[in-house]
């Protein structure tokens, strides 16, 4: 299992080292003796063997040496910087953190903020090539990260991505940096108080409120909701308590209080889900309190 660790530390390298090779799984027959099925292949890692994922022999993957190669294309038609790379559960997906010149929560919030366009892709079937972004508030290090859902290019047998491919993802990404941002500036503009501050983090934590009023909550459950309900006080004294305060509460619990093995910025797995689940939350919120 891998080591848990604070999603504030970088830990990005300049090329993956590894190569994705395709290998042909056997299974043993009635007589006992192993056999080649030849209507599948094994994605597995060249430098450990691990299994990335078993497709049908027709899938087609993106290896490794494309894509780094198509994230310098991006960074040349985007004019961001290309930091490094990053690898999500053993290399099932990779990733390409291109540091955004773009500071649009600073435009409309005046909070700087550090900002990523993440290019990736799967090893295990789940997505296509993908964009996401990741936001980090310099004031708080708080972070939290997305995939862009309308940002997904299909891999393709020959793979020719052209450099209008990814012009339009950067023109993609930077329309949705400002949709989010105006949306953030919107949360910011709307109160509320503490029994929506815990109504928000019953909702996150899945509380069942029966077991809140019968006073059964489980110990685990009850050190999870004081950590977040520490983060909500935090941030709201900060920000202002509004809906913009409720949701860096959220990125401060899971930046520096959830510790786990997600990905920089929190842009995948659980972390990323209760961020998600926040944002979607909030906007709630927002529209019943307009």
């Amino acid at each position: 299992m891998a080591k848990s660790r604070s999603n504030a530390v970088k830990d990005f390298k300049s090329s993956f080292g590894w190569e994705v090779e395709r290998h042909t799984p056997m299974t043993i027959n009635k007589a006992g003796v192993y056999v080649p099925e030849d209507d599948y292949v094994a994605l597995k890692r060249s430098d450990n063997g691990t299994t990335l994922h078993l497709a049908n022999a027709t899938y087609t993957e993106t290896k490794n040496a494309a894509f780094e190669d198509y994230a310098h294309k991006l960074s040349e038609a985007s004019g961001y910087a290309l930091e490094g790379f990053a690898e999500f559960r053993d290399g099932e997906k990779v990733l390409a953190y291109l540091k955004a010149t773009d500071d649009m929560v600073h435009k409309h919030l005046g909070l700087p903020s550090e900002n990523y366009l993440v290019f990736g892709n799967s090893h295990n079937g789940t997505t296509p090539v993908f964009v996401g972004s990741v936001n980090i508030l310099l004031r708080c290090h708080n972070a939290w990260g997305r995939v862009m859902q309308g940002l997904k290019v299909r891999h393709t047998k020959h793979q020719d991505y052209r450099i209008e491919m990814f012009i339009d993802l950067v023109r993609g990404f930077r329309e949705e940096k400002e949709k989010e941002a105006m949306q953030l500036k919107r949360l910011s503009e709307i109160h509320i108080d503490e029994k929506i501050l815990d109504a928000i983090a019953n909702r996150l934590l899945n509380i069942d409120e029966r077991l809140l009023k019968e006073n059964i909550l489980p110990s685990s459950t009850g050190r999870r909701k004081a950590d977040l309900m520490d983060s909500f006080t935090k941030e709201t004294s900060d920000l202002g308590m509004n809906l913009f305060g409720a949701f860096n509460g959220v990125t401060h619990f899971t930046t520096h209080k959830k510790f786990s093995t997600d990905a920089y910025g929190n842009l995948l797995g659980g972390n990323q889900k209760i961020t998600d689940d926040a944002f979607k939350i909030v906007n709630e919120y927002a529209t019943l309190l307009a």
